[in-house]
């Protein structure tokens, strides 16, 4: 399985959180609610709206800046920092214990499957290396 680096995750699950309101949220709900510390989450949320994707301010609440229909996975991931993945949501789902209280359990399933049905389609013959045809 492909692995989310952990520091991108708090990032995914405030955008979760945002994406799931209608009024705009201060901060300390924010942590409440994606249970990140508090401290974490400033700066995070001005990644996101260096990224285009959340727009706020102190005293007027975060929001998305466009439906969460239209915010794709990718620009949250690219959004969020990276770095190492030494601690990583290893995104199986069937192998999380977290999976039935975690936000991000509906990305995780829908990436095993579409790996599982990748792997049905593919056979070895697939992974042969494929030559180049010179002149």
């Amino acid at each position: 399985m492909h692995e989310l680096p952990w520091r991108t995750v708090p990032g995914l699950l405030i955008l979760a959180h945002l994406a799931g309101q209608e009024a705009p949220s201060n901060i300390r709900e924010i942590a409440h609610h994606s249970g990140i510390p508090l401290k974490k989450v400033g700066p995070l949320l001005r990644r996101l709206r260096r990224a285009g994707l959340a727009r706020g301010a102190p005293g007027t609440g975060w929001r998305l800046t466009r439906p969460p229909s239209e915010i794709t996975m990718q620009e949250a991931v690219d959004a969020l920092p990276a770095g190492p993945a030494i601690e990583a949501c290893r995104m199986d789902y069937e192998a999380c214990a977290l999976r039935t209280s975690c936000p991000l359990a509906p990305l995780c399933r829908a990436g095993d499957d579409m790996l599982r049905t990748l792997l049905a389609r593919m056979t070895l013959a697939d992974l042969r290396p494929v030559v180049p045809l010179l002149p």
